[in-house]
């Protein structure tokens, strides 16, 4: 490969450049061969191993191979593309005839491994740098479709790479990626119930507090850059606000009773939760500028687990006013208070997708809790999850096409990811303690 080049900006701890900065319209819908994903074809696409330049100052031994590792299991779990891991041998083989080439042969990648895109990339260690390159090629046209370039820290070496991948995703799809995002989750890995935090791909778990206590609910903020959650560490549920990196809780809401299930507004100036202070459970909005709260819900029935639309013109929430838990939607005022659903005895944790149309919630029917998902005037309801055990906690990703959630299938509760309609569910966290509750970083 030859004559690379870049124009590097500052992207928080990145630099990220693009090379020949030029436009290409989406190409999923042109591929009409691999399996159906979301209502279009995988797309073949052939990675291949990422080589050291040689200006390369440094070395670490496997960190091609690690590279190109990440970067192919991000496209796979996608599920937009087939990496073609049958073929891996091979399309080593014709990258390592190809170094040095003038050209690329396009037509014997397409003609042996079947490819329809192609990944090409450099990467040179420095002294505290990793300098990454990469160009993607339609094959079928011989053209190259993106060009990027990457600068950071080596130990940020894997977020290079998610963000890479998302950038092929958006080319390929018209959407970024989400590979380069976070949950976060509690576990009993450590005895007491905690949160942690892990990669999309279920890698670099990180712990995030230390209370020692009981934790419940988190919840990202829309910046992506704090957690609330509700904590006992001073023998009530308060409701604390954390770095998404971890360190030190700040107190949020310490009303006396409960303080739970705290979600910001979409502008992130206010904060749906459910507070007991009068009473029975129910819904407040607080103001973050003058901590001043607003009632919305004023009966004698239990209301909890607010969520707000993503226009936060609504918020849907349970309410047990019909006998048993069910999901209700109002206006962010409190007004037009109205049912949504009415599957199993009982229905809970509601969350809604990013385009606002739907809402995905846990319902219990025939003993036990399912995933399904719902339009928001209440048709078109849609079961996702139907193996053994207890599937709870839908959370949405932020472009919409996948929901993480909890499930004890396995014997243990894990999260687990599946895409919007129930497909290639996957399980993200180990079996190391009871995982649920699971928040999606935007």
């Amino acid at each position: 490969m030859r004559n690379w080049s870049k124009y590097s900006i500052v992207f928080g701890f990145l630099y990220i450049g693009g090379i020949f900065g030029f436009s290409y319209p989406a190409l999923a819908l042109e591929y009409e061969t691999g399996s159906d994903i979301i209502g279009i074809k995988k797309i073949k696409i052939a990675i291949a191993p990422m080589i050291s330049s040689p200006n390369s100052q440094a070395s670490v031994e496997g960190l091609s191979e690690d590279l190109t590792k990440i970067l192919r299991n991000d496209l796979e779990i996608s599920g937009f593309f087939d990496t073609l891991k049958d073929k891996t041998s091979l399309i080593a083989q014709l990258d390592q005839a190809e170094r040095g080439a003038e050209n690329i042969n396009f037509d014997q990648w397409r003609s042996q491994t079947e490819a329809q895109a192609l990944v090409k990339c450099l990467h040179t260690l420095q002294p505290g740098k990793l300098s990454l390159e990469c160009r993607v090629y339609d094959t079928q046209k011989a053209a190259q479709i993106l060009g990027k370039a990457y600068e950071s820290d080596p130990k940020q070496t894997r977020k290079v790479i998610h963000r890479f991948a998302d950038e092929i995703i958006l080319k390929f799809t018209g959407e970024r990626g989400v590979s380069d995002t976070s949950l976060a989750f509690v576990s009993t890995r450590s005895k007491n119930r905690e949160i942690y935090r892990i990669d999309f791909d279920g890698e670099n778990l990180q712990r995030l507090t230390n209370d020692r206590s009981i934790v419940l609910s988190p919840s990202w903020s829309p910046d992506g850059r704090e957690i609330l959650y509700t904590g006992y560490r001073n023998n009530n549920p308060d409701l604390f606000v954390i770095s998404a990196n971890g360190g030190e809780p700040k107190p949020i809401s310490i009303q006396p009773g409960l303080n739970l299930g705290g979600k910001w507004s979409p502008d992130g100036k206010q904060i749906a939760l459910t507070l007991s202070k009068d009473g029975n459970s129910e819904i407040y909005v607080m103001d973050l500028s003058t901590r001043n709260y607003r009632r919305l819900t004023k009966n004698r029935w239990n209301d909890v687990s607010p969520c707000w639309s993503p226009d936060g013109k609504q918020i849907a929430f349970i309410s047990d006013e019909s006998g048993t838990p069910q999901i209700y939607i109002m206006n962010s005022d409190g007004s037009n208070v109205r049912r949504l659903s009415f599957i199993g005895n009982y229905s809970v944790s509601p969350s809604w997708s990013p385009r606002g149309d739907r809402i995905a919630f846990a319902a219990r029917k025939n003993g036990k809790f399912d995933i399904y998902t719902i339009s928001v005037d209440g048709k078109s309801l849609q079961q996702l999850t139907f193996d053994a055990g207890n599937n709870e906690d839908p959370v949405w990703s932020r472009d919409g096409r996948y929901i993480a959630f909890h499930s004890d299938r396995d014997g243990v509760s894990g999260i687990y990811v599946m895409n919007q309609d129930g497909t290639n569910q996957r399980r993200v966290t180990d079996l190391q303690g009871n995982d649920t509750s699971p928040t999606w970083s935007p």
